[in-house]
């Protein structure tokens, strides 16, 4: 790997000889970070369960919001009756 790292293993005349360790630095950080998603593959169910929690409270908070909603206009406190003069 050093040596295709260095550009060594590619003949004298090959085009891509002197982009070598720029091309082999690249494709180890894509290997490096395919690793790290491998590793870190078991914190998706964290993930998934920070997900539920955060939709449950949305849900929460839009029921929270309708029965306001169906409070305040059984009680017409939005929408005040027409005085009738």
């Amino acid at each position: 790997m050093a040596i295709a790292w260095h550009g060594l293993i590619l003949p004298a005349g090959h085009p891509l000889r002197g982009d070598c360790f720029l091309l082999m630095t690249i494709f180890m950080f894509f290997v490096g970070f395919g690793f790290f998603f491998i590793a870190d593959a078991g914190s998706g169910r964290a993930y998934r369960r920070h997900v539920h929690e955060e939709a449950k409270r949305i849900i929460y908070q839009l029921y929270i919001q309708s029965y306001q909603d169906r409070q305040n206009a059984s009680t017409n406190k939005r929408f005040p009756p027409e005085s009738s003069t």
